[in-house]
């Protein structure tokens, strides 16, 4: 999971299971009834996805897999894009994919049978997830 600078998007990597391929959802966190409301998913993702960031002006979401493949979501859009056409020099919120094993951007706390039905802010610093 990753929320963005301005936190008001919030992505959720979903691992692979028996039923879908891998994907990412993300969602609007800035609604004023409090719930998260998904805006789209990025689905058929060849494996779990191992990183996630946004871009400090959020135009932009990165992925990396675990197959080493890095990604980019024009978030304006809402597609994937190649990287060649990052309209300026993006500032991420992190400071870089993590290569290292022990420093993975994403880790995996949902096994394959789980699925979020919904995500909630509790107070200032959290939120809830349900399955």
């Amino acid at each position: 999971m990753k929320m963005s600078y301005k936190e008001n998007l919030l992505a959720v990597a979903l691992n692979p299971n028996k039923d879908s391929s891998a994907k990412i959802e993300i969602y609007d966190a800035n609604r004023e009834d409090g719930n998260f409301k998904i805006l789209c998913q990025v689905g058929n993702l060849p494996t779990s996805i191992e990183y996630l960031d946004f871009t400090m002006d959020n135009y932009y979401l990165i992925y990396k897999d675990n197959f080493e493949e890095v990604s980019i979501i024009d978030l304006k859009n809402l597609k994937k894009i190649n990287t060649l056409y990052v309209e300026h020099d993006a500032k991420w919120c992190s400071d870089g994919i993590k290569v290292s094993e022990k420093t993975k951007g994403v880790f995996t706390y949902y096994n394959d049978e789980n699925k979020i039905n919904q995500i909630v802010p509790i107070g200032d610093n959290a939120i809830a997830v349900t399955d």
